[in-house]
C-alpha cells in the first residue's frame, strides 16, 4: 500500500465517523468506534512499513522514513479532504505547466514552473494560479481574477 492508498482509507474512516457510521446512532457504541480506531492503527502500522521499506530501499534511517513518510500521507490526506473542508477548494482542479510555456499566476504575477506541483485551474473558466494564490483570492473576492468568471463551488 502508498501513501495515497493509506491516506484514501483514512478518509473513508474519518467520513464514516462523521456521516455516524451510516447506521442507527443509537446503536453506535463502543465497540463501533473501537473498530474505526482499529482501522486507523492498522493504517498507522502500514505507514511504519511503508517506512521501513523506504529506509532499507535508501539505505536511510528509519526515524527520519516515517516522519517523511507520515508527512505524505497527511499530505495525500489534506488533498482528499480539501473539498469536505472549505468550499474554496471543491471548485478549483489540480493543474499542471506546460513545458515552455510561460505561464504566469494571475493573482501574484510569478511565473509558474514547470512540475509545479501546487497549480490549480479554476472549474469553470480553466485559467491557472499558484494554489495558495488563488485559494487566498477567492476567499476575499470570490471570481476569477483574470476573467471575473464567478467561482462555481461544487457542494
Amino acid at each position: 500500500m502508498d501513501e495515497f492508498q493509506i491516506a484514501k482509507s483514512m478518509a473513508e474512516i474519518l467520513d464514516r465517523l462523521k456521516s455516524g457510521g451510516g447506521g442507527d446512532q443509537g446503536r453506535r457504541g463502543s465497540a463501533e468506534l473501537g473498530r474505526e480506531e482499529r482501522e486507523l492503527a492498522r493504517l498507522e502500522g502500514m505507514t511504519a512499513e511503508l517506512a521501513l521499506r523506504q529506509a532499507r530501499a535508501t539505505n536511510g534511517d528509519f526515524k527520519t522514513a516515517m516522519v517523511e513518510a507520515s508527512l505524505g500521507v497527511s499530505k495525500e490526506l489534506a488533498t482528499i479532504m480539501a473539498a469536505t473542508v472549505d468550499p474554496v477548494v471543491a471548485g478549483l482542479r489540480k493543474a499542471s505547466v506546460e513545458e515552455g510555456g510561460g505561464e504566469v499566476c494571475g493573482v501574484c504575477q510569478e511565473e509558474m514552473e514547470v512540475g509545479d506541483e501546487d497549480v490549480k485551474a479554476m472549474a469553470n473558466c480553466m485559467h491557472k494560479f499558484h494554489g495558495y494564490c488563488i485559494f487566498k483570492w477567492l476567499k476575499q473576492k470570490g471570481v476569477c481574477p483574470l476573467c471575473r468568471a464567478l467561482h462555481v463551488v461544487n457542494c
